[in-house]
């Protein structure tokens, strides 16, 4: 008699799971140079992030500072030190800008009617704005606040601008120009010139 032999109901077999070697060395290289395209960009939009954020701060700044003047009929400056890697940015006397903060030069550059390296502005030896009682001011110009790049160079193209009267308007605008004959841009602004008529 022939003996007996259990043979399986359901044939098990052994797949292989997981990657092969080759498969992970191409998802590699795809991670790779996804991440060497993107990351020059990333780097930029959170290094002109600082650049929006300051420009909002500066123009918050000057604006608070205004006011105080006005309600306090006194005298308020806002002060922009050049300080070794920063810029800080208070006021003067106490009380005109309750919130002083500090940016980084490393990232922006602030200056005052030209891309020199440091700001430089029309009352001498203190450099700032100053309002007086009736929200005027005799430092009337253009703040530039824009990026630099990793060697430090001012990169123009990314600036934004506040210009402020001497009657104490405060307005806002992006570059335009050249470096060397930079322009404050503002499309609500062409509202006001009466040289362009409508149809």
């Amino acid at each position: 008699m022939l003996p007996l032999i259990a043979l399986p109901i359901f044939k098990i077999s052994q797949k292989q799971k997981g990657f092969t070697l080759l498969e992970l060395i191409a998802v590699c290289a795809i991670i790779g140079v996804v991440s060497a395209v993107a990351a020059p960009n990333l780097i930029d939009s959170k290094r002109q992030e600082e650049v929006n954020k300051t420009f909002t701060k500066i123009r918050s700044t000057l604006i608070e500072a205004q006011t105080n003047a006005n309600r306090k009929s006194t005298d308020c400056t806002v002060n922009i030190s050049n300080n070794n890697d920063t810029y800080s940015i208070t006021g003067n006397p106490s009380g005109c800008v309750l919130e002083p903060f500090s940016v980084d030069k490393n990232i922006v550059s602030v200056t005052k009617s030209n891309f020199s390296n440091d700001p430089t502005f029309s009352n001498g030896n203190n450099d700032g704005m100053e309002f007086d009682l009736k929200s005027t001011t005799i430092d009337s110009g253009t703040l530039w606040i824009a990026r630099k790049d990793f060697s430090g160079k001012v990169l123009p193209e990314s600036a934004k601008c506040i210009v402020v009267s001497s009657i104490g308007m405060i307005r806002t605008g992006i570059f335009a120009g050249t470096s060397s004959k930079p322009t404050c841009n503002n499309i609500e602004n062409k509202r006001y010139d009466n040289s362009v008529t409508s149809p």
